[in-house]
């Protein structure tokens, strides 16, 4: 604002000086009109007419030159008085528009000061997201190394799988292989019990010790179909595995209870096993 209204006011200096050099002509246009009266008339005493002629006529072009001058200095007082009432509404708006500037100025400053701090809370947010995406990809590696380990696990529990498939086919084999036998069984006890009817008559004296001979098979037909039923048994339990085996292998470690009841442990299936062979032999 200082820097505009100094050159405004040396200019409004300036107008004043020429306005008081017009004041002072016109007062000193009346003051030697006074003097020049005085001198007109002890001239008009001393000289000549035809001298007098020619001097009013001097001083008449003088004072008509005085006048057209003081006409112009007035008219340029005016228009330096207009121009003065203008410079001054000019710096007048000139100074409310630098207020207004300023106030912008203040409002900018402001606007930086809160700039600034959102700058300084993202470069924060994104130290923060840097370090959140550091701990992100941490992550992802062990979760990388962990699906791994998993895939190692599902590549063993493939092979164990397979291993209980191809003991479940042994084992459905051995379970054929027994109930031909047990058929055959039934198929002796059926033939002897026949050729024993039709030779009850000739054998009376060997009735007690078929019938108890009898008797024995029949215990062990009972111990056959009990053993069957281990065995059918025994199948159902190796499905039950061969289903959770699958259903792990597909879902994860997940356990899956079925339809079929506890899968049982390895220690109770090779119990098992070990009684219904040692019961076979």
């Amino acid at each position: 604002m200082n820097s505009v209204s100094k050159p405004l006011t040396r200019q409004a200096e300036k107008l004043f000086g020429i306005l008081k050099k017009v004041s002072m002509l016109s007062n000193n246009r009346q003051a030697p009109s006074k003097e020049n009266e005085k001198m007109t008339q002890v001239r008009n005493v001393e000289l000549p007419v035809s001298d007098k002629d020619k001097l009013l006529l001097e001083k008449d072009v003088e004072l008509k030159i005085l006048r057209q001058k003081i006409t112009a200095l007035e008219q340029e007082k005016s228009a330096l008085e207009q121009k003065t009432t203008t410079l001054e509404q000019k710096n007048t708006a000139l100074g409310q528009k630098i207020t207004t500037l300023e106030q912008d100025n203040t409002s900018l400053e402001k606007e930086k000061t809160t700039l600034q701090q959102k700058s300084n809370i993202l470069e924060q947010k994104n130290t923060a997201l840097e370090q959140e995406n550091t701990t992100l990809e941490k992550e992802k590696t062990a979760m990388e190394q962990k699906i791994t380990t998993l895939e190692q696990e599902n590549t063993t529990l493939e092979k164990e799988k397979t291993a209980l498939e191809q003991k479940s086919n042994i084992l459905e084999q051995k379970n054929t292989a027994l109930e031909q036998e047990n058929t055959a069984l039934k198929v002796k006890t059926e033939k002897q019990k026949s050729s024993l009817e039709q030779k009850t008559t000739t054998l009376e004296q060997k009735n007690t010790a078929l019938g108890q001979k009898l008797t024995t098979l029949e215990k062990n037909n009972t111990t056959l179909e009990k053993e069957k039923t281990a065995m059918e048994q025994k199948s159902n339990i190796l499905e039950q595995i061969n289903t959770a085996l699958k259903v792990k292998s597909s879902g994860g470690k997940k356990h899956h209870s079925g339809n079929y009841g506890p899968v049982p442990a390895p220690d109770e299936f090779n119990r098992g096993e070990a009684t219904y062979f040692g019961g076979a032999k």
